[in-house]
């Protein structure tokens, strides 16, 4: 009972704008200037209230006035007295009205957005565009629209640098006209131009970029003229409005259009761009733009290859790139890609016992951790996070040289070649996998031997011996003592008090005490093995050092490292003669440490 709304609201001749909705409420409409009246015919939603049309006298039409503005208010009422306007604004134009209502060009945007009353706008095109088409619109059918040298209603050519368009509207009564100009600039060729006829080529080279002059701009009153590119004289008179030939200060209107020149540049003709490559077309200067980008000359770039071709030589080489295989991951190319699916992808074989296996070495094994995640790519993410968390903590160290055993940059690295080895574990056959892990394990040793830091190895802890402890304990009093009565004092190295032992040896022996003789006979027995316990955890250090890499990094190591063991072999440590003539720990040491290696 108390819907005041319309259900629909047409009007004719004429469309209403916007689109009616039953909840907007006010709509205008503009009609030519032969319209003398307007029909509204509305429709509302309850079939008991009742509407009126001002203007109407009480009727559907209402007249519109020429040349003026026309409010028409459609009052509706509903059954308990609700009222609810819908408002029109007719406007009729005037038979002596020449403005148009729209322009629209096939590229570009017009500057400003366009107005009625605005008669100047400008638009800028790409390089490669060599001609446009212009499509005026007029509110009145009777209004005269043309466009200069454009009679049947063609894409206008445009010139290398600014075309200037014109558009003619005459009014009904031809009484009004009004001109609307467009200026329509193409952006500069990115690349040198070179022009056949090298005679004039002063004549059309810009003083200031030496290049082509793009949108000829000239100063006036100047003889011979003063030509310049539009973009070079502007920037260069931002700040000082001075002649760059001549120096004169520039007052008044000293810009000055050059159409002529623009008409003369667009003849030229040039060479293409891509002549170097083989190219021999010779295009006029405005449509070397569209040109180059259908030359099959023109450079383009692979980006599987990461490397820059002739278009004419893409084809090619695209068939020539190689591609993995989705089923066996074996790098493939392109052009055969199909013959491998068909006869060789081993991914084909019947029986797993066919298929390549990845070998799983023991070490790698135990870096693998077990995981719930089952996303190969979540824990190369993770991954490279812990690397990202070594060079951080790794920068902070190269500038306070401490750091504690939580923030320490081999944690991190630690746990990088973990999550790699589990994800090597998921993908096997993932050579990226291998090659980065091999690159942490070799970041591990490389901060380990440049900053001192040590790999936190799990080891089982033995069982303490007390009493080999305390006969250990005695034994390195008694040769601290000896060193000392030979006057090494105390603690000496290793090789003075291996001499303090055998002097004490060789004198116990000539004064005949043979009890103490045998003792002493041991003690060097004794210190003799600690030394090659300490050769060989060294020469162990180096086993475990090369073992850890993969086998790809021993096969450019491997040279270095057979020289490096020979010279350790032939470069051995002076020692004092041992006491027992077929006991010479120091040589059993060079034996084992080049057995150790396993190469």
């Amino acid at each position: 009972m108390d819907d005041a709304s319309l259900q629909k609201l047409s009007i004719s001749p004429g469309k209403l704008s916007p689109k009616f909705n039953k909840d907007v409420s006010e709509y205008s409409v503009v009609v030519g200037s032969s319209v003398k009246e307007l029909k509204v015919s509305p429709l509302t939603s309850d079939n008991n209230a009742c509407y009126s049309i001002t203007g109407s006298n009480g009727g559907k039409t209402v007249p519109l006035p020429e040349g003026t503005l026309t409010v028409i208010t459609v009052e509706v009422t509903s059954e308990d007295g609700t009222i609810k306007n819908y408002i029109i604004n007719a406007t009729r134009l005037s038979s002596s009205n020449a403005s148009l209502s729209g322009i629209s060009i096939s590229s570009g945007t017009l500057l400003p957005p366009f107005n009625p009353n605005c008669i100047l706008y400008t638009s800028t095109t790409p390089y490669h565009i060599s001609s446009i088409e212009v499509k005026p619109t007029a509110p009145d059918k009777g209004i005269a629209v043309v466009v200069r040298n454009n009679p049947d209603g063609k894409a206008l050519e445009l010139n290398c640098g600014e075309t200037s368009i014109f558009i003619d509207a005459t009014s009904v009564d031809k009484t009004t006209s009004k001109t609307y100009q467009l200026v329509i600039q193409k952006t500069s060729i990115p690349w040198p131009i070179t022009i056949l006829d090298m005679t004039n080529i002063y004549k059309y080279s810009c003083p200031i970029c030496l290049a082509i002059i793009h949108c000829p701009r000239s100063i006036a009153e100047t003889k011979p003229k003063h030509v310049f590119c539009k973009s070079c004289i502007e920037e260069l008179t931002r700040t000082t409005k001075q002649d760059p030939l001549s120096e004169q200060l520039l007052t008044g209107e000293w810009l000055v259009n050059e159409p002529n020149l623009e008409k003369e540049l667009a003849s030229l003709q040039v060479h293409c761009i891509f002549a170097r490559y083989g190219c021999t077309e010779k295009p006029e200067l405005h449509e070397l733009g569209c040109h180059v980008k259908q030359c099959e000359f023109r450079l383009c770039f692979v980006e599987k290859s990461e490397e820059l071709t002739v278009n004419k030589m893409l084809e090619e080489k695209m068939k020539n790139l190689c591609i993995s295989c989705p089923e066996c991951n074996l790098s493939v190319r392109s052009a055969e890609i199909e013959n491998h699916k068909v006869n060789m992808c081993c991914a084909k074989l019947k029986g797993e016992s066919g298929l390549p296996k990845v070998p799983v070495r023991q070490w790698e094994k135990k870096l693998q951790q077990e995981t719930s995640e089952k996303s190969v790519d979540v824990i190369i993410q993770n991954a490279e996070q812990q690397e990202k968390c070594y060079f951080q903590n790794l920068q902070v160290f190269g500038q306070s040289r401490h750091c504690d055993s939580n923030s320490s940059p081999m944690k991190y690295l630690k746990a990088a070649g973990e999550l790699y080895a589990t994800a090597i574990q998921l993908s096997p056959k993932n050579a990226r996998l291998h090659f980065r892990l091999g690159q942490i394990l070799e970041e591990m040793h490389f901060v380990e031997d440049c900053f001192g830091f040590k790999q936190e190895e799990e080891t089982e802890t033995p069982a303490i011996d007390f009493n080999q402890q305390s006969r250990d304990s005695s034994r390195e009093d008694d040769i601290q003592a000896i060193c000392e009565q030979r006057g090494f004092g105390r603690n000496p190295p290793l090789a003075l008090q291996l001499k303090a032992i055998d002097q004490e040896y060789h004198f116990l022996l000539e004064s005949q005490q043979s009890d103490r003789c045998e003792y002493v006979q041991k003690l060097y027995a004794w210190k003799s093995k600690q030394a090659t316990q300490v050769c060989l955890k060294s020469r162990v250090d180096e086993r475990i050092y090369f073992d850890k890499f993969p086998f790809f990094y021993l096969v450019f190591l491997l040279p270095a490292t057979i020289f490096l063991v020979e010279m350790s072999v032939v470069q051995k440590p002076v020692i004092p003669a041992s006491p027992v003539g077929s006991y010479c720990p120091y040589s059993q040491v060079s034996i084992c440490g080049l057995n150790g290696l396993k190469i």
